[in-house]
């Protein structure tokens, strides 16, 4: 018992620290937030002519031109990241470490936050079936409403295919970006009836959206943000419930 404590703690340290080294790379540890600046645009990125990034040619993002090119993009089938989301109001905030596991038409979601202490919460998405349970379960809910549910909704991120069905006019800023290091498709969004400012940060590499901002006003109410993504295909062992084992095909 006392073994399996220690264990739990030991595990819980791990968390907390994957926690910090994320807050620590993307300032989050006050729930303050410093004034609405975006980054400056480039419709093409310094070195990204004919033989474009890594090779690809790239396209001119510009807003009335962002949603023609993201609509060029594809999410890979198979991949592993982590993500950080918080969420901030008046007094205080929230935030969680989520975990994903895509292997071609199945996901895996994780969700754990260190601030409460509850127990993480899993989904599984496989075969037009969602999955939840806490902890290491053994109490699994299903539902076969997977259908009326989006793996991006149940991750608690924007789904950036809404920036493509949203009205051109809406657009009030977009273009490359250099973030973190890294190239990306920037667009900023007014949302409606809100008038909240959603600002999507899409890789130009994997297709994913890497990091997301909801801003009212001069406040940040919401944040996204990832880790580079693991283009590897997770083990099938990530898609099992509770008490299932893998079984030789």
């Amino acid at each position: 018992m006392k073994a399996r404590r220690l264990l739990g703690v030991l595990g819980a340290l791990v968390l907390v620290a994957a926690v910090v080294l994320l807050a620590l790379r993307f300032g989050w540890f006050s729930t303050a937030t410093a004034p609405v600046i975006l980054p400056d645009t480039t419709a093409l990125p310094t070195g990204a002519g004919e033989g474009g990034i890594g090779g690809a040619t790239l396209a001119e993002v510009t807003p009335e031109t962002v949603q023609a090119v993201v609509r060029t993009l594809a999410r890979p089938d198979s991949y592993s990241r982590r993500l950080l989301v918080s969420s901030y109001w008046e007094d205080g905030g929230q935030s969680w470490l989520i975990q994903v596991w895509q292997k071609n038409e199945a996901t895996r979601i994780r969700l754990t936050s260190p601030e409460t202490g509850d127990a993480d919460k899993n989904c599984l998405l496989r075969d037009g079936e969602l999955c939840i349970w806490y902890g290491d379960g053994p109490e699994v809910f299903r539902s076969e409403a997977a259908q009326q549910l989006s793996a991006d909704i149940l991750q608690m991120i924007p789904s950036y295919e809404d920036l493509l069905q949203t009205d051109p006019a809406q657009i009030e800023d977009a273009g490359y970006v250099n973030l973190y290091g890294t190239w990306r498709i920037m667009a900023a969004v007014r949302e409606k009836p809100t008038d909240y400012l959603m600002v999507y940060y899409i890789s130009i590499d994997t297709g994913l959206l890497e990091a997301a901002e909801r801003r009212d006003g001069d406040k940040v109410i919401y944040r996204l943000t990832s880790e580079q993504a693991d283009l590897a295909a997770p083990g099938d062992e990530m898609f099992l419930l509770p008490g299932e084992e893998l079984t030789n095909s």
